[in-house]
């Protein structure tokens, strides 16, 4: 008598499923690896920069203060001095402190000498060329 072969029922295995799969699992090791490090580094996800726009209080001190440093330092309109002293603020490189007198927000530029003032409520109060010293001394 001869024996004769059981068929075992063996299943297929499907490599395109255990493929996705396995790409699966990898892009959300991937991503949750890449969202551990970056919260482990004290970071927001990606690495943004966030500026914010400073304005004069008003037009009239914008005004007055353009004329008395704003064309000396070259700055063809009172919006472009500003601006530039905005973008002095939200500068990483700028240098930034406490004014003793009246606890306003002093940012220099040691590069440029350039030198903003801004009010405790968030207001440009001036923005020239300045020294080292001078900022020091704030």
């Amino acid at each position: 008598m001869k024996k004769k072969k059981e068929k075992k029922n063996k299943k297929k295995i499907d490599w395109k499923k255990v493929l996705a799969w396995v790409l699966l699992i990898a892009v959300i090791g991937w991503y949750l690896y890449d969202f551990y490090t970056d919260w482990k580094n004290g970071q927001s996800g990606e690495n943004e920069v966030i500026t914010v726009e400073y304005h004069f209080r008003n037009d009239k001190l914008l005004t007055g203060h353009y004329e008395k440093h704003g064309i000396e330092m070259g700055f063809k309109s009172k919006e472009a001095y500003e601006k530039a002293a905005s973008e002095v603020v939200n500068n990483p490189k700028a240098l930034h402190k406490k004014e003793a007198e009246d606890n306003d927000d002093v940012y220099y530029i040691e590069k440029t000498g350039e030198i903003v003032f801004v009010s405790g409520d968030g207001y440009i109060r001036t923005y020239f060329t300045a020294t080292k010293d001078y900022y020091n001394r704030q």
